[in-house]
């Protein structure tokens, strides 16, 4: 029996008859991401223009983006040397997790040094990215998962409208913990997106799905964690083809004048201000298996109080319902079905587009907390999820 890594090993060594002659499956993989992803907008002078730092974090990485990017015509990639080699202590960082700003400060480092346009880093696998971008000032700001997923729904939809290539049928997935900007985005060219549980196994098997019945043609998949899929070729998100999706995107954007945190704004501007946030609540319940589930049953009993924010609905994945709540702040008997596999999971909906979602941890003795808020300006985003997070830990404790 081979292990996996042997086996990915023998795989890459074993070779296959291609249009050119004899190519390595890495090498299919390669071409197929540049064929899929590359868009006619960019042009290849804007790609040569562009300067990216590229940081694997120690994983596995390094090789397959720089094979992507440089096939697609990204000459100024620079990569982060103290974290190119795969190395399984991770000696340069805390933990090599791309949705942590400690991860990318090397990169980051380097990016000050040479005044490059962008810093991504991915995870050890290599299926997740996280991005930091330069602003007018040199500055680099990192963007959260959400944020790079509303602006690649906006990039991948208005260049497909461009070019005459946006279905009828299209489809965007995303989870029902990330940021509903990417749905705002998504509606205003028609296209819905279907949210389904966290873990992206399963926006793989609706993207399966909907290839068998011929009903939508996927267009993108995303989750607040920093995984993306541009293209269908694989069923799980892919820090690779996304790298390339990124430069892309910077590419066309940059040649505009504009960096992503412009586009960003525009955003803002046109759909209202959104800011997420997402904390561990630790319960302190010994080695009781179910005290999580205990606490989660108790929420469902008593509903938390979110000063100045009006609850108008409560989803219960549990139960696979939906209940509204009357003037009073009561439970209602409307109710609507939640079409999807049960899951632990609450989350509740305020008048203005904000909302808060709760699950209890998959590994360890705590729930985890997701806060999103929506608004007319940053300040008063950022003024909800305090109150959001106080009054959650207030009524949980």
């Amino acid at each position: 029996m081979y292990s996996n890594f042997q086996s990915c090993l023998l795989m890459m060594q074993q070779s296959v008859n291609y249009s050119s002659g004899l190519l390595q499956k890495h090498d299919i993989y390669t071409k197929t991401i540049v064929d899929e992803v590359q868009l006619p907008s960019v042009t290849s002078s804007q790609r040569k223009d562009l300067s990216i730092v590229y940081t694997p974090l120690h994983g596995t990485g390094n090789i397959p983006v720089q094979e992507v990017l440089h096939a697609s015509g990204y000459n100024k990639v620079h990569i982060v040397k103290e974290q190119a080699d795969p190395d399984g202590d991770f000696p340069t960082v805390k933990s090599p997790n791309p949705e942590e700003s400690e991860a990318l400060k090397l990169g980051i480092g380097l990016a000050n040094k040479i005044q490059a346009d962008i810093v991504m880093g991915t995870d050890p696998d290599a299926d997740r990215v996280g991005i930091a971008v330069r602003d007018h000032k040199g500055s680099y700001q990192l963007l959260t998962g959400n944020q790079v997923g509303a602006l690649l729904v906006e990039f991948i939809l208005s260049q497909r409208k461009t070019e005459n290539r946006l279905p009828n049928n299209g489809i965007i997935f995303n989870t029902i913990v990330s940021s509903t900007l990417g749905q705002a985005v998504a509606s205003s060219y028609k296209i819905p997106i279907e949210n389904t549980l966290t873990g992206f196994k399963y926006i793989g098997e609706g993207i399966t799905r909907y290839e068998k019945e011929n009903e939508h043609t996927f267009l993108f998949g995303y989750e607040e964690s920093y995984g993306y899929l541009i293209s269908p070729i694989v069923r799980d998100k892919d820090a690779v083809q996304t790298c390339l999706a990124i430069a892309e995107m910077t590419s066309f954007y940059k040649d505009q004048g504009k960096t992503l945190l412009v586009v960003l704004e525009e955003l803002f501007q046109k759909f209202g201000y959104y800011k997420e946030e997402l904390f561990s609540l630790p319960i302190n319940g010994g080695n009781t298996p179910n005290h999580t589930g205990l606490v989660m049953a108790e929420l469902r009993k008593n509903i938390p109080k979110i000063e100045g924010l009006k609850l108008v609905s409560i989803d219960d994945y549990h139960i696979l319902k939906r209940t509204h709540i009357n003037k009073k702040g009561k439970l209602t008997s409307n109710t609507e079905p939640l079409l999807l596999p049960s899951s632990n999971v609450l989350k509740y909906w305020y008048e203005d587009g904000s909302w808060i979602a709760i699950r209890p941890s998959g590994t360890e003795p705590k729930l985890k907390v997701y806060l999103a808020a929506h608004g007319t300006g940053s300040t008063e985003c950022e003024t909800k999820i305090q109150q959001m997070q106080t009054a959650i830990k207030k009524h949980i404790k």
